[in-house]
């Protein structure tokens, strides 16, 4: 999932803050994920 969001960052089909709501809302929803390390690559990607 991390490496999807961050490849539709980098083609420019969603933002960087598009991807982090969806990932809030998948925190919200009890996905698990590796939170810190989702929203550090996202981050990078500013």
């Amino acid at each position: 999932m991390l490496r999807l969001l961050r490849t539709m960052v980098e083609h420019n089909i969603v933002t960087v803050k598009q991807a982090l709501d969806a990932i809030e809302k998948m925190r919200t929803a009890r996905r698990r994920l590796p939170w810190s390390e989702a929203e550090k690559i996202l981050l990078n990607l500013l």
